[in-house]
């Protein structure tokens, strides 16, 4: 059960196809919607944290996104809840189809055009999103309401497809 604050989670979603295949979670066309035709993506099953997936064009004029799969601990959004207070960024998000976004990070630095954000897809499992901004869209857009917006909602009607 999550504590600490951190929101139950009603529809829980499986992900466990994209713990073994994590770019199946940005279809090709929304990957080109967000970085271009360049840009590929990057799967590594055995991070220490989890799955990931990177898409990047190998040029930070276009940005950069990830999504991982963390697998430290069966708690959800509970240990990032219990943990807020080590900080610098702790900003509950509008939830994306009824699932809780919430952006955070040690150090804040949306002002360098990053954010993470943590999805609640149950009370035991999360995913993670760190959107990079390119080069010309700093300053000019907010890269958590990005992350959100663009790589939360496509990842959750993806893994929504899938159910």
């Amino acid at each position: 059960m999550p504590s600490n604050g951190a929101p139950s989670i009603d529809d829980p979603l499986d992900i466990s196809h994209f713990l073994r295949a994590p770019c199946d979670v940005i279809t090709d066309a929304e990957k080109e919607a967000l970085i271009g035709t360049e840009g590929t993506a990057s799967p590594d099953l055995d991070t220490p944290v989890g799955p990931e997936c990177v898409w990047s064009t190998g040029d930070s004029k276009r940005g950069r996104f990830a999504v991982i799969f963390p697998q430290v601990d069966a708690r959800g959004l509970t240990s990032l809840y219990e943990s807020r207070h080590r900080n610098a960024l702790f900003e509950q998000l509008r939830p994306v189809d009824g699932y809780p976004v919430v952006a955070y990070g040690i150090t804040d630095v949306r002002h360098e055009g990053k954010c993470t954000l943590r999805v609640g897809v149950s009370d035991r499992e999360t995913i993670d999103i760190t959107l990079y901004l390119g080069e010309s869209k700093i300053g000019q857009l907010d890269p958590c309401q990005a992350a959100r917006d663009q790589v939360a909602t496509a990842m959750i009607r993806n893994i929504k497809a899938r159910q």
